[in-house]
């Protein structure tokens, strides 16, 4: 795994606590620095501002991850159209309850962020 901080205190916590991460992911090693660059076709994360990459290439099939992060994107994209469509639908606006129009609003939020960070994972496994 490579993990890249940009701030020296967060990478010193990093450092001091690698031999848990490795354990605890089971890693036979990490690469860690505030200059580290992300590796072609891996799996990535962002924990505040750390970003954290898996290199996939010899673990998961590319092609079947790909087409199962299609697949759901398709899905996310279905579902999020239906939510904008209420949103916009004078009708419910005028007669939902306004926790109602509260809860479909934050789900619209959460469908864009689940939808952007999808993307960004589909990207990530496209070779560089």
């Amino acid at each position: 795994a490579i993990l890249k901080a940009k701030k020296k205190t967060q990478l010193k916590i990093l450092e001091r606590n690698a031999p848990y991460i490795t354990d605890l992911v089971r890693l036979s090693r990490i690469v860690m620095g505030s200059d580290v660059a992300k590796p072609a076709s891996s799996a990535s994360a962002v924990i505040g501002e750390i970003e954290a990459w898996v290199p996939l290439k010899g673990l998961i099939n590319l092609a079947k991850e790909k087409a199962r992060l299609e697949k759901q994107l398709a899905g996310i994209t279905r579902e999020l159209e239906r939510t904008e469509k209420k949103l916009k639908n004078q009708g419910f606006l005028n007669n939902a309850p306004r926790e109602i129009i509260d809860k479909e609003e934050k789900k619209e939020k959460e469908l864009k962020e689940k939808l952007k960070r999808l993307g960004k994972n589909l990207k990530s496994l496209q070779p560089e």
